[in-house]
């Protein structure tokens, strides 16, 4: 075996094992249907887009040009509303997950390959590179946004990211002479933004990495400042052919236009928010890996080897830089992966150095090793944990859903319409065939579809206007958990046992319910709204998550309960 290895290219292993690993992620993803919002986009889609089940060259041709032509809802992302809109043709017409996933997983493989070669890069040991990968792939972030496979892959960012700081070392390998390397680092800066823009912090990060590097001005940073220019304006070099295209500054469009654009007096408001959303992304990146951060510091005065130097000035700048969005832009847990690569690295260098000093402690030596060695297995243990874990609650929320579809539609004649309380009511809608309209009784995260068609009701005047339009035919959905304080104003129920609605029970059904252990024994400590996400990451408000309702350590908890009501008369 050795000798077959030896003769084999060090290409084709890497291909070899390319081809296993994303074969192994497509098996594992192809065992459990569409996730939100893959699910909840083909189930509006299916029935708004005429002829969406084609999926051959003209029709893959006009969504091409449809996503440079005009900005998405989320912005101009053209080559991930293209990914997108192709994905959608595919499962419209039947394709099969696993196909559709096996070219995700070579992405998701390639990033890991690339956080692998960048921690390397930048001083870890490929012992302590392969821990900062793993920190960074095995996180509540990467693991529960792999499930989205069409709506948006995020293993893309850190990729493109990652990629074009590899592509620049190799530059600098080179002697800074190979024009081939120049034009494969503008290609990435032009590429990555069109897929999503928070990649344009890639021509920053390689201005940076090349003034540190010489000092001075060179043709790398003539070729960032293009790169970042053209991250601000990304339809700029498609308008010449594409007479559509935008020409506005990605700060004015989509959702990132949305959040920078609020007039002054917002802005104001939003200082106190934006401060309380610093400490809450602080508090939950440092309980990924508690008793790892807790016994590094407490090694760290005694050891005085805290990494210095250039790479670690760069990656600070780094995870600087990634963070600044969550003051105004980010709000989900997911987005939690753009910092986490910089800080992982910084964790595995930081560990490498406790590593080495430990061994130069005299009589402390040994027992220095001991502590910090159980700190990162322990940490790397509840890591690996995220996958199963994952795995096992992706599945019984999707079984629960088809329980709780199937439930309704023995329960309701069909075009009843049924009001709830929590986004994947769109994927009850799906999984029951249609069988009834949804409304619910939230708007943020509702498809803007959706709200658009007045299918939020967040008003009883609203239900009472549904209700005389179908007094026979008007249903609440509570999907209803141990809310917390701060959400349970906006996202329970707010028409049940409401005085002046007046309802006849119909059924209760546990549907979901799970638990999931934990390795870490710090996170029996950690605050229940720090609990990471590891399913579909836009429902984080649908489902408990915490410790264990019935008090055991090292568990975790998710669970929903579906209560079904007839409107019977509403006051108005």
């Amino acid at each position: 075996m050795k000798r077959l290895l030896a003769r084999t290219p060090r290409s084709a292993l890497q291909a070899g094992m390319l081809v296993v690993a994303a074969s192994l992620y497509a098996a594992v993803r192809s065992t459990t249907p569409l996730v939100w919002n893959d699910s909840v986009t083909l189930s509006i889609l299916s029935e708004a887009v005429p002829g969406l089940d084609r999926f051959d060259g003209p029709a893959l041709w006009a969504t091409l040009e449809e996503a440079f032509a005009t900005p998405a809802r989320e912005g101009y992302r053209p080559l991930s509303v293209f990914l997108a809109g192709a994905g959608m043709r595919y499962f419209a017409s039947g394709g099969e997950i696993f196909n559709w996933a096996f070219p995700v997983g070579v992405v998701i493989a390639l990033c890991i390959l690339a956080l692998y070669a960048t921690a390397r890069r930048l001083g870890c040991s490929a012992v302590f590179a392969a821990l900062a990968t793993l920190l960074v792939v095995a996180s509540s972030p990467f693991v529960a946004s792999s499930w989205v496979i069409v709506a948006g892959i995020q293993a893309i960012v850190p990729l493109f990211i990652c990629a074009s700081l590899l592509a620049y070392w190799r530059l600098a390998d080179s002697g800074y002479r190979s024009v081939a390397l120049h034009v494969a680092l503008l290609a990435l800066f032009i590429a990555g933004p069109w897929f999503r823009e928070f990649i344009g912090v890639s021509p920053l990060l390689v201005g940076l990495l090349d003034l540190l590097t010489r000092r001075r001005p060179t043709a790398v940073t003539l070729i960032a400042a293009l790169g970042f220019l053209h991250a601000v304006y990304p339809g700029w070099i498609v308008q010449p052919f594409v007479a559509t295209a935008p020409l506005l500054p990605v700060y004015e469009m989509g959702f990132l236009g949305g959040r920078l654009s609020a007039d002054v007096g917002v802005q104001v408001s939003a200082l106190g928010r934006s401060v309380a959303q610093a400490e809450f992304v602080t508090a939950q990146l440092l309980v990924l890996l508690p008793s790892t951060v807790l016994a590094m510091l407490a090694l760290a005065p005694a050891a005085r080897a805290l990494p210095r130097g250039r790479d670690v000035v760069f990656l600070l700048a780094w995870t600087i830089a990634s963070l600044l969005p969550f003051f105004r832009v980010y709000t989900q847990e997911t987005h939690l992966l753009y910092p986490l690569v910089p800080l992982a690295i910084l964790v595995g260098l930081a560990a490498q150095a406790l590593w080495h000093a430990a061994a130069r402690a005299g009589r402390l030596a040994t027992p220095a090793r001991f502590v910090l060695g159980a700190a990162l297995l322990t940490g790397a243990a509840d890591q690996a944990l995220n996958y199963p874990n994952s795995v096992q609650l992706v599945t019984a929320i999707n079984d629960g859903m088809q329980r709780a579809a199937e439930r309704i539609r023995h329960s309701v004649p069909r075009g009843s319409a049924i009001v709830g309380n929590a986004l994947h009511l769109e994927d009850l809608r799906w999984l029951s065939g249609g069988h009834f309209v949804p409304y619910w009784t939230v708007e943020s995260g509702v498809p803007r579809s959706r709200v658009e068609a007045g299918q939020a009701l967040l008003t009883p005047e609203r239900l009472a206007g549904l209700f005389r339009a179908s007094p026979d035919a008007v249903y609440l959905l509570d999907m209803d958990y141990d809310f917390l304080p701060g959400k349970r104003a906006y996202h329970a129920h707010r028409f049940v046992h409401r005085e002046g609605i007046v309802t006849r029970k119909l059924w209760t059904l546990d549907a979901i319910r799970v638990s999931y252990p934990f390795a870490d024994p710090l996170k029996n400590a950690v605050p229940r709204p720090l609990t990471g996400v590891l399913f579909a990451p836009d429902l984080e408000n649908d489902f408990y998550r915490g410790r264990a309702r019935s008090g055991a350590p090292f568990m975790r908890e998710v669970y929903v309960t579906y209560t079904l009501y007839r409107v019977i008369r509403v006051d108005s």
